[in-house]
């Protein structure tokens, strides 16, 4: 087998699907990547996703359409090389790569004992723009990795009737609802996605072009154009998120205001939270500013205050304290110009922040 790439376009595809091999491991198949020569597919995996690059490959002469290539190795010679075209060519049981005037010599690995995933039976298909997906998996900052339940570590895909994604590590909870998006209702369950698989599927979206979204019970494949990330699906109940937003009703105070000021005034206040203590006071008041302050013993005290484009309270004055970690993480997810709303009940209730259709719940931390 004889195979000419472009060395660019190659080594971009071969660096996505490696992106998810493990580097180590007792299973060493596992650490190589497939050529896919009869799909022109580079296809990466660690048993639990798999994602597969389409690439336009000039065949020159072949009967092995399929080769396994270690990953690491691979990765590096095509990343050195500076020549336009790479070269791959089979003889017998060793690999040979040609870049320009280098090659590299390396036994071929056997393509049987390449793993693969089983692909879903499609009980449920989605159709959605794929910058409209990359906002919808903005949610898996909130995803708890280290959780015991296991439900926690992935988004909540609901396809119920709208496509709303949902993340939450038990202490704050975020959703984003899709703008639009068609196909197949999918009931009242919805797969929980494990967040590894959704910024992979994410960072696959470009700016334009439809992303089709495809489940069954077990596993999910998201189709990004030529990029294709399946992955199972995360095992466990996800917690009842509907009871979890407060509606805008319920609320007794919401200030509005730019995110970057907002974000600004919270870091501010954040300098003097210490090691152990987190947390940032927000302190409402009819007719005056929102204030936010800390107070730590071994670092000091801080007190920001910040004027909203639109406030409203009419009840006695009253504070709550919450994590500046999480504040900031939400900031993060939100353009700096975009005009964020914070709505709160009391001291003892949840904050809620809301920035176009992203919601974001955040539980007030104990005095």
């Amino acid at each position: 087998m004889k195979v000419v790439f472009n060395r660019a376009e190659f080594s971009e595809a071969f660096a996505i699907a490696a992106s998810i091999v493990p580097n180590r491991g007792p299973k060493t198949s596992l650490q190589n990547v497939l050529i896919d020569l009869e799909n022109n597919a580079v296809v990466g995996t660690n048993l639990e996703q798999t994602v597969t690059v389409k690439i336009d490959a000039d065949i020159r002469s072949g009967q092995d359409m399929a080769i396994v290539v270690p990953s690491a190795r691979t990765a590096a010679i095509l990343r050195e090389s500076t020549d336009e075209n790479v070269t791959l060519e089979t003889k017998k049981n060793t690999l040979l790569i040609k870049s320009g005037g280098s090659s590299f010599k390396m036994p071929l690995a056997n393509v049987a004992e390449f793993p693969r995933m089983p692909h879903p039976e499609a009980t449920t298909t989605r159709e959605i723009n794929q910058a409209e997906l990359r906002d919808l998996l903005r949610v898996d900052f909130c995803c708890d990795n280290e959780s015991s339940r296991y439900a926690l570590g992935g988004i909540c895909l609901s396809m119920a009737e709208d496509t709303i994604t949902i993340g939450t590590d038990g202490r704050r909870m975020a959703k984003v609802t899709a703008l639009y998006s068609s196909g197949q209702k999918m009931g009242e369950s919805a797969p929980v996605v494990p967040a590894v698989a959704a910024r992979l599927a994410a960072k696959a979206c470009g700016d334009s072009g439809i992303a089709v979204i495809s489940c069954d019970n077990n596993s999910i494949v998201f189709y990004m154009g030529n990029v294709i990330v399946q992955s199972r699906l995360v095992e466990g109940k996800f917690p009842k998120w509907q009871d979890v937003f407060p509606s805008a009703d319920a609320n007794e105070f919401y200030m509005e205001s730019v995110a970057a000021d907002f974000n600004s005034a919270v870091r501010q206040a954040a300098i003097a939270c210490g090691d152990d203590s987190r947390g940032v006071e927000l302190s409402v008041e009819s007719g005056k500013p929102l204030v936010m302050s800390a107070k730590t013993s071994d670092v000091g005290e801080s007190r920001v205050e910040l004027n909203g484009d639109s406030t409203e309270w009419n009840g006695p004055p009253t504070a709550i304290t919450l994590d500046n970690r999480y504040i900031c993480d939400f900031m993060k997810r939100i353009r700096p110009e975009e005009t964020i709303r914070m709505s709160l009940q009391n001291s003892e209730a949840a904050a809620l922040f809301t920035a176009g259709r992203m919601s974001y719940v955040v539980m007030p931390l104990s005095k």
